[in-house]
């Protein structure tokens, strides 16, 4: 039994064949990771304390000024944009910290925290502000939306 797997294993084909299959194997692989991760994540989100996130959101958008943040550019003083300076500070509402954003960016009318995720896709939750426009890929609750 063993000659037999030396045999294979020496043959032209087997190795023509490993090198031709391996690259799609390799491409299946990395798109199960992908997904699974991502459905975990949707999942996490999903089951998450909306009306808190969005309590929270709505109470960085009202102190906004008083958190450090990353040097304006002037594009971002153009949109009004604040990215929150890491790591978060202490007086940041708690709701968002347990999140463990990688960045937080903060407008008049609304906070987007970007949220870690599998490589090569954007995961981000919107809290807006009372009576702003909302918009997202889809809606959690009224004021928080999810994006893509």
């Amino acid at each position: 039994m063993m000659s037999i797997l030396k045999g294979i294993c020496k043959s032209l084909w087997f190795k023509v064949s490993l090198v031709i299959v391996s690259p799609f194997l390799l491409y299946g692989f990395l798109l199960t990771v992908l997904f699974t991760g991502h459905s975990i994540q949707m999942y996490h989100l999903r089951h998450l304390d909306h009306v808190r996130i969005l309590s929270a959101s709505r109470e960085a958008i009202a102190n906004r000024n008083s958190y450090p943040c990353i040097p304006q550019s002037p594009d971002d003083i153009e949109h009004n944009l604040r990215k929150l300076l890491f790591p978060i500070t202490t007086n940041f509402p708690a709701a968002i910290r347990e999140l463990n954003p990688h960045a937080v960016y903060m407008y008049e009318d609304r906070v987007q925290i970007y949220l870690p995720c599998v490589p090569f896709t954007r995961v981000s939750l919107v809290g807006f502000k009372v009576g702003a426009k909302q918009d997202g890929t889809f809606q959690f609750i009224d004021g928080l939306w999810f994006q893509h």
